[in-house]
């Protein structure tokens, strides 16, 4: 582990034999010889279930994950056109399309990635049926500026020889160890803990939702009995609370007060989510001490937004 507390590896890529037809493939645009991941900063984004792919493949070594990582940014691109193009409407896709299509499919599933798997191959199939084009190009539209951050993140997560010259030196673990005992070990060290809500509904519908839209990135806790709530916060730490506003016997307001009465948990984020718009009733969940009052229904992106405020 690095001074900053982030874990680093380094992958080489391995020589080509001599005799190659094709050279090398540079990590480093020149630089020779390595790129490392930020770990750390992989597991908080949530894109990748990063510890069941070490569990379907125990022997998964870090290069070779790595690997799969460079060659997903090496592709994003093109399918960053392929999506533009659909959604200008512009639905003429070549073989070869078809086949990048069929890789980034590969390498998300490979690296355990559900993003973008279903809208891949509804344009997949939308183009080769010639049919539904209105709706692939929508959907084109809608996941545009998701996909071009969710590279954005991977290429954050990418350290370069220069930085690791200038003082970022990698991890000095070695290319051969796998995947599973790196995450292993950040568990050892506490790097690697889930932040936990604690999410409070009355509705398992509701709590089942929030579990699936969180749950890849942070430990979601959930309790369908406010009555059991004190109980519960017995065996737990929760770095951020999630109520419910309308629930029998007890209310999210009534909840807030006992989490404030906490000494450990003065500061804790409360984010109360309810249908009720009144402003008397944001008012009044500010003044008793929660930091956040949201509207439903709240869209899966808008829930992680409103978390991602408080637990970045």
């Amino acid at each position: 582990m690095k001074p900053d507390g982030k874990e680093y590896v380094t992958l080489t890529r391995p020589q080509e034999p001599s005799g190659a037809n094709e050279a090398p493939r540079d990590f480093l645009n020149g630089q020779n010889g390595f790129v490392c991941f930020n770990f750390t900063e992989l597991l908080r984004n949530g894109d990748f279930d990063v510890r069941r792919a070490a569990e379907d493949d125990p022997g998964l070594t870090l290069c070779e994950y790595g690997e799969k990582l460079l060659r997903l940014l090496d592709l994003a691109p093109e399918i960053e056109t392929i999506l533009n193009k659909f959604a200008v409407r512009d639905f003429n896709l070549r073989k070869n399309d078809y086949k990048k299509i069929d890789s980034m499919l590969a390498l998300l599933e490979d690296l355990k990635c559900g993003k973008f798997v279903v809208e891949l191959f509804f344009l997949k199939n939308a183009n080769q049926k010639k049919a539904n084009w209105d709706l692939a190009a929508a959907q084109s539209e809608s996941v545009l500026e998701s996909y071009r951050q969710f590279c954005k993140r991977i290429l954050n997560a990418k350290q370069s020889r220069t930085d690791a010259v200038n003082g970022e030196a990698p991890h000095p673990y070695n290319n051969d160890m796998t995947l599973k005992r790196l995450l292993d070990e950040m568990e050892q060290s506490g790097e690697n803990r889930k932040k936990v809500i604690m999410a409070v509904d009355d509705s398992p519908d509701i709590l089942r939702a929030v579990f699936v839209v969180l749950n890849s990135r942070y430990k979601v806790v959930p309790v369908n009995d406010p009555k059991n709530f004190e109980k519960v916060l017995k065996h737990v730490k929760p770095d951020l609370f999630l109520l419910d506003y309308m629930m029998p016997e007890l209310t999210g307001f009534d909840l807030v007060a006992v989490i404030r009465g906490l000494r450990e948990h003065e500061k804790t984020p409360v984010i109360i989510l309810t249908s009720e718009s009144a402003i008397d009733k944001k008012s009044a969940a500010i003044m008793l001490g929660a930091d956040d009052y949201v509207i439903k229904p709240i869209t899966a992106n808008e829930l992680r937004d409103v978390v991602a405020k408080y637990l970045p």
